[in-house]
């Protein structure tokens, strides 16, 4: 499950670099072709791209309360969990082997 989520969120991630440097070329080719002027291309480029991060942000938070969800239906065990289980069980082991 994790995974598959790790896989997803690097496929995002890909997807936006391609998004962006596409969106680049368009807008290149516009200004090339005097339908855009320079400025209001990297205006545009801007724009595009900060609406871009901020969709993908928006995604990961989304993926994250998802994954968030599905592990507490899981009822398994936090890293926290298993951090202070260790440590019950070192001072245990101390205790006996004195």
């Amino acid at each position: 499950m994790l995974n598959f989520i790790r896989k997803s969120m690097l496929v995002g991630i890909g997807l936006t670099s391609m998004a962006e440097e596409r969106i680049r070329k368009l807008v290149t080719s516009w200004i090339e072709k005097g339908e855009l002027t320079e400025e209001e291309g990297k205006s545009l480029v801007k724009d595009i791209t900060e609406q871009a991060k901020k969709s993908k942000e928006e995604l990961d938070e989304k993926i994250s309360r998802e994954v968030s969800k599905v592990l507490a239906k899981m009822n398994l065990a936090t890293k926290k969990e298993v951090d202070e289980l260790k440590e019950k069980v070192e001072k245990v082991s101390g205790k006996t082997q004195t």
